[in-house]
């Protein structure tokens, strides 16, 4: 967003005037789940994540997909033989899926 803006006119904006009011933020204690519904409720990509008031992390939707793939992955592990690349293994996943009616 800064690049928008002139050298000169960059040294006069604080940054209130370009920041975000109103952050929802929340606590390390917090399900994923509701997390993840914030995320997807408000529009959300990244929230501060809060203990005792102060700042000690930020969750991003990467971060979720991950923590979902890897919870996918200890409920569901890969077969031995599984492909060696990841368009092989989503290919597959998506055929197991569809075969079981889960989509």
């Amino acid at each position: 967003m800064l690049k928008a803006f002139s050298r000169k006119s960059r040294a006069r904006y604080k940054i209130k005037t370009v920041m975000s009011p109103g952050a929802f933020t929340v606590t390390e204690d917090m399900p994923a789940r509701q997390i993840a519904d914030l995320m997807y409720r408000k529009g959300i990509k990244r929230v501060p994540v809060l203990r005792d008031g102060n700042l000690v992390g930020i969750i991003a939707r990467s971060d979720l997909v991950r923590a979902l793939a890897l919870k996918f992955e200890e409920e569901h592990p890969a077969p031995a033989g599984a492909a060696a690349n990841v368009d092989e293994a989503l290919r597959r996943r998506r055929a197991r899926t569809a075969q079981k009616g889960i989509l």
